[in-house]
C-alpha cells in the first residue's frame, strides 16, 4: 500500500524551500579621485582605476558578498592634465575582496596575486596631505553653505581665503561674513573669526564616523609577490633608493 501525499503538503514544502538569489553588479571603468587641494583647479590627486564585479549571494551564509576589482591601477597626476603629468603608484592587478562568515568569525579577507608598488617622496607629502584634508572637508559639508548665486558674484580668490579660514575650525558663513567685514584681508578677517565667532567643536557622531569600522572580527591581507620601490625625486630627478620583493606575504589582525 502507497501512502498518498496531500496536494497541500507539497505545495507548502516547496514554498518552504528558499529561491537561489545572486545579485551581480559590474561597473566598468571606474575611477575614484582623489584630490589634494579642492580649491585649486590644477591640484595634485590621485586616480584609483577599476572593472568593478560585485557579487551578492544571502543565501550562501559563509562567503555572502565578494567583490573583484580586475586591472586595478593607481597613479598620481594633475587635475586636466592626466595623460602628460601620470605618474603609476600600483601597477594594474586584480584584487578579490571577500567577506567570510565562520560561526561567530566576520573574516575580510583581501587577496592579490601581484602588487607592485611605487612610492616617492612627493607620493608620501601628497598622501598626507590629503588625509589630513578629510576630516576638515567633511565639516564643511555639513556646515551651511554660502549660496551658489551670492558665491559666483565673489572675487576669484574668494573660495581659495575661505578654505584657509575653514582650517581654523570656523563656519563657512562665519568665514564668508569676516571677509566681509574686513574687505577681503586675510590676516584681519582671521583676528576678527577669534574675536566674534566660535570654531566648530567636534561632536561623538563625527569623531565615530571618521573612525574606522571594527565590525569585523579579522581583517586578512594576502598577495602571492609584492614589489616596493622607493623613489627619491627632491630634485626632479627620479632616482630609485630602495627596491624590496617579498613573497607570500600574509598580514592578519
Amino acid at each position: 500500500i502507497v501512502p498518498g501525499v496531500n496536494r497541500e503538503e507539497k505545495k507548502s514544502s516547496a514554498a518552504e524551500e528558499p529561491v537561489p538569489f545572486e545579485m551581480k553588479l559590474n561597473i566598468t571603468n571606474s575611477e575614484i579621485v582623489f584630490v589634494e587641494d579642492t580649491s585649486q583647479w590644477d591640484s595634485n590627486s590621485v586616480i584609483l582605476k577599476s572593472t568593478t564585479v560585485i557579487t551578492y549571494r544571502p543565501l550562501v551564509v559563509e562567503k555572502p558578498l565578494s567583490c573583484n576589482l580586475n586591472h586595478c591601477e593607481m597613479f598620481s597626476c594633475v587635475l586636466g592634465m592626466e595623460d602628460e603629468t601620470a605618474l603609476s603608484i600600483i601597477d594594474p592587478v586584480t584584487v578579490n575582496i571577500e567577506i567570510v562568515l565562520d560561526h561567530d568569525v566576520k573574516t575580510l579577507k583581501v587577496h592579490m596575486v601581484h602588487l607592485s608598488l611605487r612610492l616617492s617622496y612627493h607620493d608620501v607629502r601628497m598622501f598626507s596631505q590629503m588625509l589630513e584634508s578629510l576630516p576638515k572637508q567633511t565639516r564643511w559639508a555639513r556646515s551651511h553653505s554660502i549660496p551658489q548665486s551670492v558665491d559666483n558674484t565673489r572675487p576669484a580668490n574668494f573660495r581659495s581665503q575661505l578654505t584657509k579660514l575653514g582650517a581654523l575650525g570656523f563656519t563657512e558663513g562665519d568665514c564668508a561674513t569676516a571677509l566681509e567685514k574686513c574687505n577681503g584681508q586675510l590676516d584681519d578677517a582671521a583676528l576678527w573669526l577669534t574675536q566674534h565667532a566660535s570654531p566648530v567643536q567636534e561632536t561623538s557622531s563625527d569623531r565615530n564616523s571618521s573612525a574606522v569600522n571594527r565590525s569585523f572580527t579579522v581583517i586578512e591581507v594576502e598577495t602571492d609577490s609584492l614589489s616596493m620601490c622607493i623613489i627619491d625625486d627632491c630634485r626632479d630627478a627620479d632616482v630609485p633608493l630602495l627596491e624590496m620583493t617579498l613573497g607570500a606575504l600574509v598580514l592578519r589582525q
